[in-house]
């Protein structure tokens, strides 16, 4: 391990750790002993910079906006406005090394997992904002039928890929590592895995008839196989093909031209 250390400080002209360590940033501390230094949870060191997580600057700054029933911004949709919501908000708590013990964390988690479709993703769209929709479009006279089955049917269009793979990302990293709600999610996930091995938002009507999948939504659905503690057989048949998708693209090229001509599956189909 000290050899492992020594090797990757030697690359650098100057040794980042000690900023890393500095006490006035606790989730960037508790990370870099964690994924850096690999210390254990139980360090002492470990367990006082998690401790001092929750009371951090930013963290408090966060918890300042919440609502008492545990969202933020709109009690009825999580997404909207964008980085500022409640799915937001749990991505960034998760991120910091917030936990559920925390209750105001598990009271917010709580809350969206309650938002959770049954098929086990998470939609952009609530009830409330796809009934506001709904009777904007029929004051337009752009649309027909009841309000039930087009609001049922318009959450569904936007249960996305990207979005489920955030928000199970964030959760099991705040602790939701057995619960059955994220093993629905990330079974989703591994369902709707797109041909070409790359994930799609499924239902969105933008897309519908698109082949090739997106980058970012497979990123998010790989990102959250890799917090998972312990894979399935299944999980790590879905990831390999996932990472398979991202390497065969070349994404780690900043080469334009190269990107370009990665994109032609023949140039592929030749390596």
């Amino acid at each position: 391990m000290l050899l492992v250390l020594q090797d990757w400080k030697s690359l650098l002209r100057v040794d980042p750790t000690s900023w890393l360590l500095e006490e006035s940033n606790p989730s960037v501390k508790y990370h870099t002993l964690r994924a850096i230094l690999e210390y254990p949870e139980s360090h002492p060191d470990v367990i006082k910079s998690k401790e001092a997580i929750s009371s951090s600057k930013v963290v408090t700054k966060i918890f300042e906006k919440q609502s008492r029933l545990g969202n933020w911004e709109s009690a009825t949709n999580f997404y909207t406005p964008k980085y500022r919501s409640t799915y937001w908000q749990i991505m960034i708590l998760g991120t910091l090394g917030l936990s559920k013990a925390d209750p105001r964390v598990s009271k917010a988690s709580e809350l969206v997992l309650r938002n959770q479709l049954k098929e086990g993703g998470f939609s952009t769209h609530a009830a409330g904002r796809a009934a506001e929709e709904y009777h904007d479009l029929k004051r337009k006279g752009e649309v027909s039928g009841g309000l039930e089955s087009w609001k049922a049917e318009k959450i569904r269009e936007h249960e996305y890929s990207c979005l489920t793979g955030n928000v199970v990302s964030a959760l099991l990293r705040i602790g939701y590592v057995h619960d059955v709600r994220v093993e629905r999610a990330l079974n989703w996930l591994v369902s709707i895995q797109n041909s070409d091995g790359g994930w799609l938002c499924p239902y969105w009507k933008a897309h519908v008839r698109d082949v090739h999948s997106c980058f970012y939504g497979t990123i998010c659905a790989l990102e959250s196989f890799s917090e998972v503690e312990t894979m399935s057989g299944a999980v790590r048949n879905v990831a390999e093909q996932g990472a398979e998708f991202l390497l065969m693209h070349r994404l780690f090229k900043a080469n334009q031209a190269e990107f370009s001509r990665s994109m032609d599956p023949r140039e592929y189909s030749n390596r």
